[in-house]
C-alpha cells in the first residue's frame, strides 16, 4: 500500500484516540462527582472512587501519549467544572417541562 494510507490511518487513530479520551474523562468526572454528592453511603466507597481516578490519571501518563493524557484531562476538567457548578438540587431546563 501506498503510505498515503497509512498516514491518514494513523490520523484517524488519532482523532479517535482523543476524542474517546475526552469522553472517558466527561464520564469519569460525572461518576465521580455523582457518588461523592450523595450522602447516605459508606467512606469507603468515596475512597475507592477516588484512589480509582487517581489510578487512571496516573495509567494514563505513564502508558499514553502526552496528547492522549491533556485530552483525558481536558474531558476531566470540564465536566467537573460543569458538575461542581451545578448546585446539588437544581435540574435542567428540560426537566421542569
Amino acid at each position: 500500500m501506498p503510505p498515503i494510507i497509512y498516514n491518514l490511518l494513523d490520523i484517524i487513530g488519532f482523532i479517535l484516540r482523543v476524542g474517546g479520551l475526552i469522553v472517558l474523562g466527561v464520564a469519569f468526572s460525572f461518576f465521580t462527582v455523582e457518588f461523592f454528592r450523595k450522602g447516605q453511603q459508606v467512606w469507603m466507597v468515596q475512597v475507592a472512587i477516588f484512589l480509582g481516578f487517581v489510578g487512571l490519571v496516573i495509567a494514563l501518563s505513564t502508558f499514553t501519549s502526552p496528547g492522549a493524557l491533556g485530552a483525558f484531562a481536558l474531558g476531566a476538567g470540564g465536566g467537573l467544572l460543569y458538575k461542581l457548578a451545578m448546585p446539588k438540587g437544581e435540574k435542567k431546563d428540560e426537566d421542569e417541562k
